[in-house]
């Protein structure tokens, strides 16, 4: 699970760039199984508070993941 290891990673850093913020959005958009989308939205929250003030997240990020997870049910 390479995905895993570059969310810790993230965690581990001061602050999130626009760049990372991105990475991280991509990551989301490939995970498939209910298992790996639990521990996505676990990293999500500690991630958010990381980010630098500069970020675009667009107009609500975890609305649009909730959706994703809806459509899948």
């Amino acid at each position: 699970m390479k995905w895993l290891i570059r969310l810790k990673e993230l965690l581990e850093k001061d602050t999130i760039n626009q760049e990372e913020y991105d990475e991280f959005v991509a990551i989301g958009n490939t995970l498939t199984k209910e298992l790996d989308l639990e521990k996505y939205r676990e990293f999500g929250e500690g991630i958010y508070l990381l980010l630098d003030p500069d970020v675009k997240t667009g107009d609500d990020f975890w609305q649009l993941q909730i959706m994703l997870i809806n459509q899948r049910y």
